[in-house]
């Protein structure tokens, strides 16, 4: 599919969870203040995977499961 005009750009990093399943964490420890997460975006790899987006202003839409948000991984993207 090939989009054209204006096109806006963007990522987001899912992270994939445990939710509404309570028996997935019955067993774990309880959390604590101040616990960060791991540094910088995720990737497929740490199961956290970027989904790239590109919207067509009045058109459409196209979204991608990405390996990592380096430029090289996007740039084929846009092109």
């Amino acid at each position: 599919m090939q989009l054209a005009d204006e096109v806006e750009c963007d990522d987001v990093t899912v992270v994939a969870g445990h939710k509404g399943i309570p028996a997935a964490i019955k067993n774990r420890d309880p959390r604590r203040n101040r616990l960060k997460g791991a540094r910088g975006r995720g990737t497929l790899a740490t199961e956290k995977p970027p989904v790239f987006g590109m919207v067509q202003r009045d058109g459409q839409v196209r979204i991608a499961l990405l390996a990592n948000v380096q430029q090289n991984t996007i740039k084929p993207f846009i092109e």
